[in-house]
């Protein structure tokens, strides 16, 4: 099952690109789950979207903000790329990439899921341009922070911690019917991994101001994510108060978490 076993099927013309990668708003995040992005893979695809090579990156410079210049060979008749960071090297292992030569990448991306931070992006790419190819990394996953409202001044909150989230999410999000591309992130729209979602909850040793992260989820009314929020009336005793997380405009059937530049509350 191992990738290890495909290394006779890897191209021997490659053309080296140099990219930029930037991730909105990136922050390092060092939680058991080890969601610190630690490797970057790019999935090669040439013109009619049809899968040739995974390749690794090398790294040029790197920075703290998740910024970062790097280097990669890919097959010369690449068109599209995915890249994907943070996926883990124990998860591509299981990837038979044998079985996946000429398969269309909207058949191929739509089955990745994880249940750590993934950062994913997709490029076009004109490989006989000398010009560097810049990259936006989004994750795959929502942040939630909780704010007061400066108006507000007989109530203080002491944290929050969120509650019936997923465990897993797509690596990448996927909108079937649009076009030209159909793995763009829109407002309307959730992207769910194609097997069964599990859900947990934070405890109160997690009830701190912490930005904290969760997964797409459909989030029907009858399953909705929430979050618990610690919080002093007149410096009084800390009770615990429940709030849902439903949309603006949405209807009550359907409430979607999306990912996090379009999920920040």
């Amino acid at each position: 099952r191992s990738s290890a076993g495909s290394e006779v099927y890897k191209r021997q013309d490659k053309v080296r690109i140099t990219f930029g990668v930037s991730m909105p708003g990136y922050k390092a995040v060092t939680r058991a789950d080890n969601n610190i992005p630690s490797d970057l893979f790019l999935l090669a695809f040439d013109s009619h979207g049809l899968y040739i090579e995974r390749v690794e990156a090398n790294v040029l410079t790197s920075q703290a903000d998740g910024t970062g210049t790097f280097t990669a060979d890919v097959p010369s008749d690449t068109k599209y790329i995915h890249f994907v960071a943070n996926y883990g090297y124990t998860a591509w292992s299981f990837i038979n990439e044998q079985q996946l030569l000429q398969k269309d990448e909207r058949e191929i991306v739509p089955q990745l899921y994880s249940g750590r931070q993934i950062f994913w992006g997709r490029n076009e790419v004109d490989l006989t341009s000398s010009s560097q190819i810049n990259v936006v990394l989004y994750r795959n996953n929502a942040k939630v922070t909780v704010e007061k409202d400066v108006s507000v001044t007989n109530f203080d909150i002491d944290g929050f911690a969120l509650c019936n989230y997923a465990d897993i999410g797509t690596v990448a999000p996927f909108i079937p019917n649009t076009t030209p591309t159909p793995f763009v992130i829109t407002d309307t729209d959730t992207t769910l991994p194609l097997v069964t979602l599990t859900k947990s909850n934070q405890t109160e040793a997690d009830c701190d101001m912490s930005d904290k992260y969760m997964f797409e989820n459909a989030n029907y009314f009858n399953d909705q994510s929430y979050i618990i929020i610690k919080g002093r009336i007149n410096s009084g005793e800390p009770p615990f108060y429940k709030l849902q997380l439903p949309e603006q405009n949405k209807p009550t059937t359907k409430l979607t978490r999306k990912r996090s530049h379009r999920a920040l509350i």
